[in-house]
């Protein structure tokens, strides 16, 4: 036998045989936690004189849904006209890690028409398109993306993908796919 064998019977018959109560019952109950409705919080939320909650930077930055909470209850801050294009893809990334994919949507709808030339907004609103399964309106979106920087690979694939979600699938759409495809090549 070997020794680690050895070594753990032996910690089990000392253990069981000096009848050594079990670790939960040193511990207490199941759980010690009080119920969730006596619980104080860590951290109160802070709410605003009207009643509506502020910013609070630091819980946003550790909890995207902590994001999505604020702009849900505050929606004129929805607005990407005080905004430059590198925040509002990183609030959009927000917004999508926090499962907020309509609100993304418009957030980034709203970007892309605000500033028309910029193709990364372009395709993140596209792919966001794509996963809400609106296909056709990704591909009207990247298209227009595409004639800005036609060798945009990662827009490419996207609208190959597109191509491949709308439906009814055709060889048309199948073809386009493909084309779309091999330009990532």
């Amino acid at each position: 036998m070997s020794r680690l064998v050895q070594l753990t019977l032996c910690i089990f018959w000392v253990t069981t045989a000096h009848g050594k109560p079990a670790l939960d019952h040193a511990l207490g109950g199941p759980s010690a936690l009080a119920a969730p409705s006596k619980r104080i919080p860590l951290r109160p939320e802070k709410k605003a004189a009207d009643g509506k909650q502020q910013v609070d930077a630091e819980a946003i930055a550790r909890d995207p849904n902590a994001l999505v909470s604020f702009l849900k209850e505050n929606p004129e801050r929805m607005s990407v006209e005080k905004m430059n294009p590198s925040v509002v893809m990183t609030v959009a990334q927000l917004l999508l890690e926090g499962q907020a994919w309509l609100l993304a949507e418009k957030f980034l709808h709203d970007a892309v028409v605000k500033w028309e030339d910029r193709t990364d907004l372009k395709r993140s609103y596209g792919r966001v398109l794509i996963q809400l399964g609106r296909p056709q309106h990704a591909e009207r979106v990247l298209s227009a993306a595409l004639t800005t920087t036609p060798r945009d690979s990662t827009a490419q694939f996207l609208l190959g993908l597109a191509y491949l979600r709308t439906k009814p699938v055709t060889n048309l759409g199948k073809r386009k796919a493909l084309r779309a495809f091999k330009r990532v090549l």
